[in-house]
């Protein structure tokens, strides 16, 4: 199973390249659209912020909620993607001998592209502030790598259940948005508050933005995550390496 994706790499990344240039093929701005999102919600978070606390403080607000923002961006476009995986690449299932966990991974690559073409407004930003560390960024990729080999189990279940079940992408995208509230993006968890600290333990994605905060702010109060992110990302690879060879194609459902 691996072997094979290592033989497809040609194929996946071609085709996540493929994705954006089609994506943004009338746009002066073409992938940079990514950096252009990243901005303006970094800029719309921290004002709105600032507006309920009656302060905005971009200086030391930015660095944390930018990368939130930015690891909830990458999250977000691929799991909700994912329910379209299969129907928006009908034809090149049918019509070719591409495996269908190339796609998957090319799904994700492609993401993940946009992600590393953000780089610079993280950059921007945590240079300008008055508590970034430039270095911590380092460990953010690592991160990011781990999220997207992680998050290749949940898209194969969702590409797969979304087929036989098309309900199930009115239900994704409304409980990704929620997801969205009970992360770390626009709060700080609070150890006195009972409820908070429930939310952040049952919550793997504020495991990751919670240590990457870190990182770039240089502190090390939720290194503790790590070993539980590494962890779970272990058994998400090796459930997707496992289980995906053992499925049945998809093609006999499209």
């Amino acid at each position: 199973m691996l072997a094979n994706l290592i033989r497809s790499s040609r194929i996946f990344l071609h085709l996540g390249w493929r994705d954006l240039r089609i994506q943004y093929g009338r746009s002066r701005l073409g992938p940079l659209w990514s950096v252009a999102t990243l901005s303006v919600s970094v800029f719309g978070v921290v004002l709105a912020q600032g507006i309920l606390v009656g302060r905005v403080d971009f200086g030391s607000a930015a660095p944390e909620i930018s990368v939130a923002l930015w690891i909830w961006l990458f999250f977000s476009a691929v799991v909700n993607e994912s329910t379209l995986l299969f129907e928006n690449e009908r034809r090149s299932l049918l019509n070719s001998l591409i495996s269908e966990n190339v796609f998957l991974v090319k799904l994700v690559w492609k993401h993940l592209l946009s992600f590393g073409l953000s780089t610079p407004v993280i950059v921007a930003i945590i240079s300008v502030s008055n508590n970034g560390n430039l270095a911590g960024l380092l460990a953010i990729f690592p991160m990011a790598l781990t999220l997207s080999i992680s998050l290749l189990f949940p898209v194969l279940l969702l590409a797969r259940i979304s087929i036989v079940f098309p309900d199930l992408r009115g239900i994704v995208a409304p409980s990704v948005q929620l997801l969205f509230f009970f992360s770390p993006i626009i709060w700080r968890p609070n150890s006195d508050i009972f409820l908070s600290r429930l939310v952040v333990e049952m919550n793997p994605l504020a495991w990751i933005i919670l240590t990457c905060q870190d990182a770039v702010t240089g502190t090390l109060t939720s290194a503790t995550y790590l070993p539980r992110i590494v962890l779970l990302g272990l058994l998400l690879t090796a459930a997707f390496l496992i289980i995906s060879p053992r499925l049945p194609s998809i093609k006999n459902k499209l």
